[in-house]
Order: C-alpha cells, then sequence, then structure tokens
C-alpha cells in the first residue's frame, strides 16, 4: 500500500513537471515567434532582426587637409588638393561607399568636383583618397557638398543615412 502511494507522488510529480516544462516551452516559442515576425504577422529572418537591432553608429567624411600644389607660373599654376578621409566609427565593415563632393570656393563659383569608391573599411578604421586637383590657386574659404551616391555594410543593409558630413578641417564639408 505504501509502495503504491509513493508511486502515485512521483507518478504526478512527473506529470507536474512535464506539465510546466511544456508550458515554459510554449511561452518562450510564441516569445521567440513574437520577435521573429512583423507588424503584418510575415516571418521575419533572424538575420534581420539582429541587424536591425544593432546599434550602427556613423560614417564620417571629413577633408582634415588640403595641399597647394604647381609653381604658380602659366605652365604649371597652384591648384588646391584635399585628402579626403572615410572614419568608420559603425559596429559593421562598410563594404561599399561612393561618394561625390562639389566644391565651391568663398565667391560661390564651383570649383571642381570628384566622385570616389571607398570599400572595405573595417570597423574603427579610416581609409584616404588624395589629391583631386581643384580650379583654385588656394584653398582658403574652399567649401564642399557632400552627396552619398551608395553606401552598402557586408550585411547587405544600406548605410546612407549613417554617413555625416564634418564641418571642421581643411575644407568644411556639409550634406547636400
Amino acid at each position: 500500500m505504501q509502495k503504491k502511494t509513493c508511486l502515485s507522488f512521483w507518478a504526478a510529480s512527473l506529470a507536474l513537471f512535464l506539465c510546466l516544462s511544456a508550458s515554459i516551452a510554449d511561452r518562450a516559442h510564441a516569445q521567440a515567434k513574437h520577435v521573429l515576425t512583423d507588424d503584418e504577422g510575415k516571418s521575419v529572418p533572424l538575420q534581420t532582426v539582429i541587424g536591425r537591432q544593432i546599434s550602427r553608429g556613423p560614417i564620417y567624411v571629413v577633408i582634415p587637409v588640403a595641399y597647394v600644389f604647381g609653381l604658380g607660373d602659366e605652365r604649371n599654376p597652384h591648384y588646391c588638393s584635399p585628402s579626403v578621409v572615410i572614419a568608420n566609427s559603425s559596429f559593421a565593415v562598410v563594404e561599399e561607399l561612393v561618394i561625390g563632393i562639389e566644391y565651391r570656393n568663398s565667391t560661390g563659383q564651383i570649383v571642381g568636383s570628384s566622385a570616389s569608391r571607398f570599400e572595405g573599411i573595417k570597423v574603427q578604421r579610416e581609409d584616404t583618397h588624395h589629391f583631386y586637383q581643384l580650379a583654385t590657386s588656394s584653398c582658403k574659404g574652399v567649401e564642399g557638398k557632400l552627396s552619398v551616391l551608395r553606401c552598402k555594410y557586408s550585411t547587405g543593409m544600406d548605410c546612407s543615412k549613417d554617413v555625416e558630413a564634418i564641418s571642421f578641417g581643411a575644407i568644411p564639408l556639409r550634406t547636400k
């Protein structure tokens, strides 16, 4: 008799344990399902959910230095030559960044433009493109307007909105 009571106690305990385990698993599954669906109830890949939750951080474009080259004579006049630096302060590798910069002097005249393609900029690293020849004999008073033509992280996500122009340096930049 005592053996039957002990056996039924263990059977009841096991049944209770299995019910609780199933309940916890159902709750976890329901929460996971909620996370992996969008507002319309459609399934969303885990990589997409993870990618949305990671804060990207900025990708800075700056012209810290600009040089004046040329001999200053008729055959070899002076010209301004900026160095464009991209600093990846985000938490993802920038697979490709294509930018355009339009340069204007202090009177508002266009003195040049450039298009640059940067690729494979790792996290917390920078890349530099040098020596665009502008049609001005001095770098003083020159400003640049930045256009982001294309930006893509290594995850495939667009990073155009993460690119920021720095208004300090040899040639201040502004976003177009």
